[in-house]
């Protein structure tokens, strides 16, 4: 049932109905995978820079 006045939007007699409750999707699970990759992402980005900025330390540089 869905609204005022109810109305039915999906009936259940259909007898070989199988509920795959494994193949649910995952919104927690989907959302924390996106923050794994994220913070790899990040971690990466923040190790270039730091090896950038030893670099450019390292380096004497030449006045003009």
């Amino acid at each position: 049932m869905f609204g005022i006045p109810g109305r039915v939007v999906r009936s259940r007699n259909e007898p070989n109905e199988v509920l795959e409750h494994g193949k649910l999707p995952d919104p927690q699970g989907q959302a924390l995978e996106d923050l794994k990759e994220r913070i790899e992402h990040l971690e990466a980005e923040l190790q270039a820079l730091k090896e950038e900025r030893v670099i450019s330390v390292s380096t004497p540089s030449r006045p003009y």
